[in-house]
């Protein structure tokens, strides 16, 4: 008899994530395992599924088909809310600007409450490509289109604190029409970035106004233009404003397109003074990864952003589902990483919003001819289940690393990480790391608590299961050489995820030089992550025009770039290459040299893919004169002529020589 069980789960589900009280519950089926029974039989055996970002669909009603629109969180004393702006709306009759707001509270497992489907309040008037903030429990919603009009009017929404119910009037003006730029709020200053104005013309001003502590509050003629414009007229970009540790603020402008047609993947940034005055824009270089992309979106919660989907197309015929995400450093860098994972689809012209609680919701959007009427959240809760082998038969013993990340807004308490093993197959447990527990009747579940897990850490759970023979199904009465032949051991093949290695590399030289001479460099190759070998190694050198390649061991693969390659480095491995380079004679000042590596497998920390090394330049020369006359002897009245010979035996060039004659 064969019998075979198919896998439920594969990358990117698990069950259910709630909160409940102060504790947060994970319950999922990571490891499904196959079945087989018989002789020489091949089975497979799922033992490892890789889960990143797990998107959680929200009640939406299926008539809500919305683009083009807003999302915010809006906080109260009765808890959150996730209300949608305006935008164009799809329904069996057809499309439509909508001047509708719909309201939705937020539950505790972050899914919304099913509430009448009705309108929360009304705007003044249909918009879509505008924007809207949330500051202290208002909604302001700027600008925007309607129809072909580009709209200058500002909306101010509340909810009365005895009711509850919404209210909203137009409070005041853009200092001039804008759609399709980008708000932030900070404090009780709101930015506006870029995006076209009245005559359809892209824009790279920025414009900001303290809107008070109440809606009434509103003053236009607090309209501030800020000195530091965008480096260059920008529409369909996202912005985020992210306050650090330290107590600076910073707003981060992604992506977009401008007069060229042409969208860029650019990250810009500016410091928001204790005034609100913006500083210079800085450019950060482009989203590791990401072609040029407009209609995109972009989130922060706790110390990573988050860029998603867009279109890389002119004319928008296309959607992205990528998701990138960058680890904000405490002087305000970003560090790019590997990515969380995609989408549930592709979308361009979507909504993010993100609760208190650090979930990230996405909401609607186009994906690619349909318009989309889903709501999905993530607790932004980062898992990764990896198995520490391909292959496994009877009685080998296979370690599993469940690695979980706290890429919330805050400090998370007594976390419950359950693993099901559901399978047929005999499976006993081998090894448990300190705080789990394995159940005592199938099915196998093994249970670990988690203290707590601080903001932007992670925790590794490192633990190993024995394939246990099948039972014999021989007669009792049969010789026992007859059982043993009777029970074959089938081979059992793994499925695993794509290979995880954490890859770094370290650089290292003399500090100082003489120009002209020899500088040799040592690069050190580790593969950190006990999870698994790193496939296709290649570490590339791109030296500085002021040196030239002399010999390295082992020899490169090429010289331009300088390119080393492994078919893999194992877990725990590490490969050094010794670079011989000789410093141009003319050279000066300070040299930097980077190294960089990569490989096929997929790498969840790529900030130590990449170390420069800075070597101070210092010049030697050894000059020498030599003088001689001619004729010798010369007659008196005649000309005495004389000869200067100047050499430079090096290393380095000579300059400023001074010859004096006396």
């Amino acid at each position: 008899m064969i019998r075979k069980l198919v896998p439920l789960l594969w990358r990117g589900n698990f069950n259910h994530i709630w909160r409940k009280k102060s504790a947060l519950v994970v319950v999922g089926i990571f490891l499904l395992l196959g079945v087989a029974e018989g002789q020489g039989f091949s089975a497979d055996l799922v033992v490892g599924a890789s889960v990143q970002l797990s998107w959680v669909k929200a009640f939406l009603p299926s008539s809500l088909a919305i683009t083009r629109h807003q999302a915010v969180v809006v906080s109260g004393v009765d808890g959150e809310q996730l209300c949608i702006i305006g935008g164009k709306k799809w329904d069996p009759s057809g499309e439509r600007d909508s001047k509708e707001v719909y309201c939705y509270p937020i539950n505790e497992d972050g899914t919304l409450e099913k509430v009448p489907h009705s309108p929360a309040y009304l705007l003044d008037r249909a918009r879509y490509y505008h924007r809207s903030v949330s500051i202290n429990g208002r909604v302001y919603t700027l600008g925007g289109m309607a129809g072909s009009t580009v709209l200058g009017t500002v909306h101010c929404a509340w909810r009365d604190g005895g009711s509850g119910t919404w209210q909203g009037k137009v409070v005041g003006r853009l200092p001039k029409p804008g759609a399709q730029f980008t708000a932030v709020a900070v404090g009780t200053r709101i930015y506006i970035i870029g995006g076209i104005d009245g005559s359809f013309r892209y824009t790279n001003g920025v414009y900001s106004i303290d809107v008070g502590a109440r809606c009434e509050d509103w003053d236009d003629s607090r309209w501030r233009q800020e000195a530091a414009s965008l480096p260059g007229p920008l529409s369909g970009h996202a912005s985020v404003a992210v306050s650090l540790d330290s107590g600076e603020t910073y707003i981060y402008v992604i992506g977009g397109i401008g007069p060229s047609g042409v969208p860029t993947a650019r990250v810009w940034r500016a410091r928001v003074g204790n005034d609100g005055v913006l500083s210079n824009w800085q450019d950060l270089g482009s989203v590791q990864g990401m072609p040029g992309m407009w209609l995109l979106a972009a989130a922060a919660s706790g110390r990573y952003l988050y860029v998603l989907g867009g279109t890389s197309l002119p004319r928008a015929e296309n959607a992205s589902d990528a998701i990138y995400r960058a680890r904000i450093e405490a002087d305000g860098g970003l560090t790019w990483l590997a990515s969380p994972g995609q989408l549930p689809f592709p979308l361009r012209d979507h909504a993010v919003a993100v609760s208190n609680a650090g979930r990230l919701y996405v909401v609607g959007g186009r994906s690619q001819d349909r318009v989309r009427s889903e709501i999905y959240f993530t607790p932004l809760l980062n898992f990764t289940k990896i198995v520490a082998r391909g292959n496994a038969t009877y009685e080998d013993i296979v370690g599993y690393t469940l690695e979980l990340t706290n890429l919330g807004v805050r400090d998370l308490e007594n976390l419950t990480v359950t693993d099901t093993v559901s399978s047929s197959v005999s499976v006993t447990v081998d090894s448990l790391p300190d705080g789990c527990q394995s159940s005592v009747h199938a099915p196998l579940t093994i249970t670990c608590t988690i203290p707590g897990l601080s903001l932007g850490k992670s925790r590794f759970l490192t633990y190993s299961l024995r394939l246990a023979p099948p039972a014999a199904t021989a007669s009792v009465a049969r010789p026992a050489s007859a059982v043993s032949k009777a029970v074959a051991i089938p081979s059992v093949r793994t499925v695993q995820p794509a290979q995880v290695a954490d890859l770094s590399i370290e650089k290292s030289g003399a500090p100082v030089v003489v120009a002209g001479q020899l500088l040799t460099y040592t690069l050190r190759v580790r593969n950190e992550l006990g999870l698994g070998g790193a496939q296709n190694v290649v570490v590339t050198d791109d030296l500085p025009d002021e040196m030239t390649f002399i010999r390295a061991t082992p020899s490169p693969d090429s010289d331009d770039p300088l390119r080393w390659s492994w078919d893999e480095i194992p877990t725990q491995a590490e490969r050094e290459v010794t670079l011989v380079v000789q410093v141009a004679p003319n050279s000066s000042g300070t040299l930097v040299n980077r190294a960089t590596v990569s490989s096929d497998s997929w790498d969840p920390d790529l900030s130590d893919n990449q170390d420069e090394e800075q070597t101070a330049v210092v010049r030697q020369a050894d000059l020498s004169i030599r003088k001689m006359d001619y004729p010798d002897p010369v007659m008196a009245g005649g000309l005495l002529t004389y000869t200067l010979t100047i050499t430079n035996a090096g290393p380095s060039d000579a300059r400023g020589i001074t010859v004096t004659d006396f």
